[in-house]
């Protein structure tokens, strides 16, 4: 009988509105944790994301650098970097120019001349 009476007060304790709201507040307490680390959780998975395809976009220019070094190693990509930076000709070698003619512009300035819109606009001057 004692033991029925223990077991009545502890739930009535347990019960009571003051214990509730504390159950309550802790309850809210771990929930709200609980939101905060999903968000840390999912800025780092972004974070990650991040750095690994800035990983790959270094190991493509390292890859990319190491075959400019190789090529810089050999006599005709000495050559080809040489001709890039600088106007430099070897010997028999000629240099062509190719200039735009200027007569285009009138080319078309004249094939618009001699269309039907400009003659009756010519027409009414």
């Amino acid at each position: 009988m004692r033991n029925f009476q223990e077991k009545k007060k502890l739930k009535k304790i347990l019960g009571s509105p003051a214990v509730l709201i504390v159950f309550f507040v802790f309850l809210v307490f771990f929930v709200w944790v609980v939101i905060r680390f999903l968000g840390k959780l999912f800025e780092t998975s972004k974070n990650r994301e991040i750095a690994e395809s800035r990983v790959v976009e270094l190991r493509e220019a390292r890859e990319y650098f190491f075959s400019q070094i190789e090529n810089l190693k050999t006599e005709k990509g000495i050559e080809e970097n040489l001709r890039e930076k600088f106007p430099v000709v070897k010997d028999g070698e000629g240099l062509i120019v190719v200039v735009d003619e200027k007569n285009s512009e009138k080319t078309k300035d004249e094939k618009s001349q001699n269309g039907f819109l400009f003659f009756i606009k010519n027409w009414f001057k």
